[in-house]
């Protein structure tokens, strides 16, 4: 499975280690009509993990990548998405006076009836 190291990179080492070998993708840009014209092309271009920046007008108008690339890039979203969130939670919790409530109690604060 690989996994984004950031926004353009992927790495296909699971540890991260520092210095892991990170590939870049090879951009390729192509006009709407190639869609239908060229289309067994841009898909081989796509399953050798390159994106095709796809343009109308001559400007860009859609990105086709890779499903896999496409859910790694999902999954690298949903991480980064509750890591900011946790840190957030952690610079609250330091402040003083912070209140700390068991699960019960958020749900009954939050409103809502449901128990864990």
């Amino acid at each position: 499975m690989l996994q984004y190291v950031d926004k353009y990179c992927y790495s296909r080492n699971q540890n991260k280690q520092k210095g892991a070998r990170v590939q870049m993708f090879e951009t390729h840009i192509r006009p709407a009509r190639d869609l239908r014209t060229s289309f067994p092309e841009i898909e081989k271009l796509v399953r050798e993990k390159n994106q095709v920046v796809i343009t109308k007008h001559g400007r860009g108008n859609m990105v086709l990548i890779d499903y896999e690339e496409y859910q790694a890039y999902e999954n690298f979203l949903r991480e980064r998405f509750i890591t900011q969130e946790l840190m957030k939670a952690d610079i609250e919790a330091e402040k003083p006076g912070a209140a700390f409530y068991s699960i019960d109690e958020a749900f009954q604060l939050a409103g809502t009836d449901d128990e864990l």
